[in-house]
Order: C-alpha cells, then sequence, then structure tokens
C-alpha cells in the first residue's frame, strides 16, 4: 500500500510552547517525536509500498531518507492530501491502493495498520 503522510499541522501559541515545537508531527507523546512513530508503524506494518510526506521543511529534515517523495506544506489538509497523490501518481504507483496516515497518532503500531488495512475493501 502507498501511503500518503500529511504533515502540515500547525500548534496553536501556546501549546506550542509547551510542546517546544510549532508543528504537531514533531511532538514527542513519551517516544520519539510523532512523524518518527508513524514511519516506525509503516515499517513494521511490512506493506508498504511508496510513502509520500506532504510537511514543512522542519518536518521532512526529522523523517529523513525514510519517505520517498517529499511535497512542500500548503497549509490546507485537503490540497496536501490532492498533491500527496499526484506526486504518487507522476512517480508510479507502486500499489493500487493508498492509505492516508495523519501524524499525530502517538500510539500507532504496525499491527494497527495492518488491522486497519484488513478491514478495507480491496
Amino acid at each position: 500500500v502507498d501511503v500518503i503522510l500529511p504533515a502540515g499541522g500547525i500548534l496553536d501559541d501556546h501549546f506550542a510552547k509547551v510542546a517546544l515545537t510549532p508543528y504537531k508531527a514533531l511532538m514527542k507523546a513519551g517516544g520519539p517525536a510523532l512523524i518518527l512513530q508513524a514511519m516506525i508503524a509503516l515499517q513494521e506494518s511490512g506493506r508498504i509500498g511508496k510513502v509520500v510526506l506532504v510537511a514543512p521543511d522542519e518536518v521532512a529534515a526529522a523523517a529523513g531518507d525514510r519517505v520517498d517523495i517529499v511535497v512542500k506544506d500548503t497549509g490546507s489538509l485537503s490540497t496536501n492530501v490532492k498533491f500527496g497523490l499526484q506526486e504518487l501518481v507522476n512517480g508510479g504507483l507502486s500499489s493500487s491502493r493508498v492509505l492516508i496516515l495523519t501524524t499525530d497518532l502517538p500510539y500507532i503500531t504496525g499491527k494497527m495498520i495492518n488491522d486497519f488495512l484488513d478491514l478495507c475493501p480491496k
């Protein structure tokens, strides 16, 4: 399954001061930054093809080489998903299915991803 990771979420000023980052994807909840937790879960699932990250530069830098394609955040979730999908199509889909996984899920695991994919119609 190919994946789009929309990771452009911005925290409000107060929460950003507490979280020590303006980006949701770079928050930590007792473990690695949320973007890294998402990447770990995708790897654990063992069912992932290409990964497109749609994010600001700071978040893309944290993801490093764990993604195949990086698209600049537009500030709009729907537009980010649209551009992520366009990049997958232009780069050659490796699957007929695409998973959109937000990067603000601190407890996501590979098993959860697999359970969700198993429930989705083919």
